[in-house]
């Protein structure tokens, strides 16, 4: 088991719905993330970039939790924080 940053989707974008899990691949210094989950809830993975340095858009609640090992290898997801 490793440690990665996750966390619920503050806002919908064009690739995630509202209050979806997304795992951390990258952080910026410019409030925004290279994130991965579910394309819209579905079976697909995909990765996509999401800012949040807009006051229309509140900024997400980051969470560390322990995923298996593989899944970390699979998605290239690394401790963020």
């Amino acid at each position: 088991m490793v440690k990665v940053t996750m966390f619920k989707m503050p806002f919908q974008t064009p690739h995630f719905n509202k209050n979806q899990k997304v795992w951390v691949q990258f952080f910026t210094g410019a409030l925004a993330a290279k994130v991965v989950g579910r394309y819209r809830g579905k079976k697909r993975y995909v990765s996509a970039w999401v800012r949040w340095e807009s006051k229309s858009r509140e900024a997400p609640d980051f969470k560390e939790i322990e995923v298996d090992n593989a899944f970390a290898n699979k998605y290239d997801l690394v401790k963020a924080l």
